[in-house]
């Protein structure tokens, strides 16, 4: 199994996502949009799981996430990841949050006794919106975001989604395997 920790994203943040993904501006990229169902903030890539360590996966993060309390985020603007200089991808980010990062922490903590890598990178939240593939005028493209603003009120975060991503010709599908 190939396996993921995220957040899933409320249905009227959907609807806003896909309002500003349709702006005409846009149509004169080669912009591949990811699809709704597939959106969500990334907490931590697992990989390849098999097994019995499936089972361990989910005892240390019912541990690691007991108890947390839901909070809010903010989304604050839709820009290239992971730098203006370097588009490889469209994203929504969100205002960094200590609750969400020490979340993060005790993640990491729980999986890094199992074997998993802790992530060396800082924590930033988004949502990636397209992985940019063909090259594109950025300057243009960065023109479109700050003309555009994206604007939403904060999403409850309520639960944590252990997925399960199965790839096929169609690209990937996600399948809950457990809620926290």
């Amino acid at each position: 199994m190939r396996l993921f920790l995220g957040i899933p994203l409320p249905d009227d943040l959907l609807d806003v996502i896909e309002k500003y993904e349709s702006n005409k501006e846009f149509k004169k990229f080669k912009i591949t949009w990811i699809k709704r169902d597939n959106l969500h903030i990334t907490l931590k890539f697992l990989g390849e799981v098999q097994g019995e360590k499936l089972n361990l996966i989910k005892i240390n993060l019912s541990k690691a996430l007991k108890g947390y309390q839901f909070f809010y985020l903010k989304p604050v603007d839709i820009n290239a990841f992971p730098s203006d200089h370097n588009l490889r991808m469209i994203s929504l980010n969100f205002e960094p949050l200590l609750q969400l990062s020490k979340i993060v922490n005790y993640i990491e903590i729980a999986l890094e006794a199992l074997g998993f890598s802790k992530e060396a990178r800082l924590f930033r939240p988004h949502v990636t919106l397209s992985r940019l593939k063909d090259k594109i005028d950025k300057e243009k493209l960065l023109e479109i975001f700050k003309k555009n603003k994206f604007e939403f009120d904060k999403i409850r975060v309520d639960k944590i989604i252990l997925y399960e991503s199965i790839l096929d010709k169609h690209g990937a599908k996600y399948c809950v395997v457990e809620e926290y």
